[in-house]
């Protein structure tokens, strides 16, 4: 099997700088101190989407509130998103993508996964492809892509992270120790800051000296999660490239700043109820499920952090996402007083292509059949469906589940 991943790099602030360009703009910001920022500009909410390189030497990362980005770099220039530009230019991406190959899934707005295997005879070599798609829209479309080839979605992405910008790298079983063991476990995909703080409390600091840990201790430390991170870090990942070709959302989520620090789990617990009510909601109107939970914590000192978990199968209803995300909560929190807790659902996929899985949610009985779990999810989600009618009809906070936090209705502004 060969598969190719393509991702844009830098490619909100890429897309705008063509635009601006088009428009006569005097200079390049992909070359100046620049950002793309989502939310007012002045607000302490407002957070970094994408940097240019330039700004990226003034410690300047993705997620890093404006406020922050402002005091490193006080001549930062930034700009709007603008997500109909963004995706006109992922659409042309795509169409130059798909004369390469017809299994193609466009993970997020700005990259995607080839599977190549079996093309060869038609287009040539899969590393002569790669350095052709990577100058074909460089030249063509007037951005550039880094190009990860191996012989699986994990190792492809993993390439396609080394150096940066306008690149193409390999990474096949044979280049696993040279290329991938050395790196900070930080790099390794699905590997999030909380665990990496986890192993490194361990001694474990590389990609390698996770591949070579005991498995057992890494279930232990981590349940599920820790067979996926060592599986990872020895390369395997066995997952099929998904045929798709609309843009999917990486995630969606969901985020509340709390009027007082949130000092025990007791206190998070209704909040984080509610935030699954909202986010399963939007997540079944879009029409997706998820297999990848992930909740956020920001500290009284606004540091931020977050701790996630790949879940067998998919989940979506609240009952299902709530189980999880408070065993995520419960393994993750720093135990330091919260101003903001968040939860957000990636690997989004579609009903078409979900594959059920018999092992059951966070909270199913061990003893749970097949029958009882397919009875039991049918009853969730028609509950979930009515809900749903509920809050179409009436808004989204007219309904909720049993000890659901309930947020402060915002006064009625007065008509003049």
């Amino acid at each position: 099997m060969t598969i190719l991943h393509v991702d844009v790099n830098s490619a909100f602030l890429s897309w705008t700088a063509i635009k601006l360009l088009s428009e006569g703009y005097p200079v390049d910001i992909r070359e100046i101190p620049s950002v793309i920022a989502a939310g007012d500009d002045g607000s302490r909410h407002a957070i970094v989407l994408a940097k240019s390189v330039p700004a990226k030497r003034y410690g300047i990362k993705t997620a890093d509130t404006m406020f922050s980005a402002r005091k490193a770099c006080p001549n930062l220039v930034s700009f709007l998103p603008d997500f109909a530009l963004f995706k006109f230019h992922s659409d042309r991406m795509f169409e130059l993508l798909s004369e390469y190959s017809p299994v193609i899934e466009r993970f997020s707005i700005d990259e995607c996964f080839i599977d190549y295997t079996g093309c060869e005879a038609l287009f040539g070599e899969p590393l002569c492809v790669a350095h052709e798609i990577n100058r074909r829209i460089r030249e063509e479309l007037g951005f550039t892509v880094n190009v990860g080839v191996g012989p699986n979605r994990l190792l492809a992405k993993m390439a396609s992270d080394f150096e940066k910008p306008d690149k193409v790298h390999t990474l096949f079983p044979d280049e696993i120790e040279k290329k991938m063991w050395p790196l900070p476990v930080d790099e390794l995909f699905m590997c999030g800051r909380s665990s990496a703080k986890k192993l490194h409390s361990i001694n474990i600091n590389t990609i390698g000296e996770l591949a070579h840990a005991d498995l057992e201790m890494l279930l232990g430390m981590f349940k599920s999660h820790g067979r996926m991170l060592w599986e990872y870090a020895n390369g395997i990942d066995d997952s099929p490239v998904s045929v798709n070709d609309d843009v999917k959302e990486k995630s969606v989520g969901n985020s509340i700043t709390t009027k007082s620090d949130l000092t025990a789990p007791e206190e998070a617990y209704p909040i984080l109820l509610w935030l699954c009510e909202k986010t399963v909601h939007r997540m079944r109107k879009a029409g997706f499920m998820a297999s990848v939970i992930t909740v956020q914590f920001r500290n009284s000192d606004f540091v931020t952090y977050s701790h996630q978990m790949k879940v067998s199968g998919t989940v979506q209803t609240v009952d299902e996402v709530y189980a999880y995300a408070k065993k995520i909560f419960n393994e993750g929190w720093h135990e330091d007083p919260l101003r903001l807790v968040g939860v957000s659902l990636g690997g989004l996929v579609t009903e078409a292509s979900e594959q059920l899985s018999f092992l059951g949610p966070a909270y199913s009985p061990a003893i749970e059949k097949p029958e009882e779990k397919i009875k039991r999810k049918e009853k969730s989600e028609a509950l979930e469906n009515a809900l749903a009618q509920i809050r179409d009809k009436y808004g989204n906070d007219s309904v909720g589940h049993f000890g659901s936090f309930k947020p402060p209705k915002r006064p009625k502004i007065p008509k003049r």
